[in-house]
């Protein structure tokens, strides 16, 4: 019982003590009201039964709390669990497009890739056209025919400041088409 409920019950007994008039004497005395006594107790005893129900509710109400927190927290470990499955698919089926090295060539890798417009020369000395793109010559060497997911073959002729490791910057003559094209991470493989 909690310390509100015992001060409770402790004041519901010496109110009804002092509307029949019973005083509390000396521990072990001995009242010559004991009917009174036995109705005080029988106060203190349906007190009780009634703090009960409010008891059993709250406990009810707790547990309540903690079987939907322990559902929460299986909800949220149960979509990590997916979110890690997935990502193991993903990196399953670029493994499985990387196999098939012989139809593209020898798997580069994922390359962050984005798109310029400019007009002019490249570093190599030819012209921008749809078959160049810009590389990383420490990563593939200039000359090398690739194979970009989803854009199709290029030749790397082209180096840039900010193309560094795993990053490419294909041509195309439409400035829109490069904005809408933006930056996409696509699979490459060395033709040949």
């Amino acid at each position: 019982m909690s310390r509100a409920a015992a001060a409770a019950l402790l004041g519901i007994c010496f109110w009804t003590a002092s509307m029949v008039g019973v005083g509390f004497g000396p521990a072990g005395a001995t009242s010559p009201q004991a009917p009174l006594d036995a109705r005080l107790d029988e106060t203190a005893s349906i007190t009780l039964a009634a703090a009960a129900p409010i008891r059993d509710a709250r406990y009810a109400e707790e547990k309540a709390t903690e079987a939907a927190e322990g559902e929460a927290k299986q909800a949220a470990e149960a979509a990590r669990l997916a979110s890690v499955e997935r990502l193991a698919a993903q990196r399953a089926a670029r493994v499985a497009s990387s196999s098939r090295s012989g139809e593209r060539g020898r798997y580069l890798g994922t390359f962050s890739t984005t798109c310029y417009a400019l007009s002019g020369r490249t570093a190599s000395g030819h012209p921008v056209s749809n078959e160049v793109v810009a590389v990383d010559p420490r990563v593939i060497p200039l000359g090398t025919r690739i194979y970009i997911e989803g854009i199709g073959e290029r030749v790397a002729r082209d180096t840039g400041g900010a193309i560094k490791g795993n990053k490419l910057d294909i041509w195309n003559p439409s400035s829109s088409w490069c904005l809408q094209f933006g930056r996409r991470n696509l699979d490459v493989w060395i033709v040949g």
